[in-house]
C-alpha cells in the first residue's frame, strides 16, 4: 500500500505553506537529537498546558521559568 503525501502550496506564489509542528513531531525530532525531558520539565509543561497556554504564550512561560535569577 503506497503512502499518499500531499504538499500544500500557495496558489498565488507557488511557495510551500508552512504549518506548525505538533507535539508528536517535535518529540520525534528531540529523540533523534538525543534530547529528552526530565520529570521537572515534563511536569512544568503539563501544568502550563492545563492552564490553557499554547504557542508563544507557552514558550514565554517556559523560558521565564528556566531563566536564571540575578540579584
Amino acid at each position: 500500500m503506497s503512502k499518499i503525501v500531499k504538499t500544500q502550496r500557495e496558489a498565488s506564489t507557488g511557495r510551500f505553506v508552512q504549518t506548525n509542528l505538533g507535539k508528536a513531531k517535535a518529540s520525534k525530532f528531540a529523540l533523534v537529537e538525543g534530547m529528552s525531558l526530565n520529570s521537572n520539565s515534563r511536569n512544568l509543561i503539563s501544568r502550563l498546558e492545563r492552564r490553557g497556554l499554547k504557542g508563544d504564550a507557552l514558550r514565554k512561560e517556559i523560558m521565564s521559568s528556566f531563566a536564571t535569577k540575578q540579584g
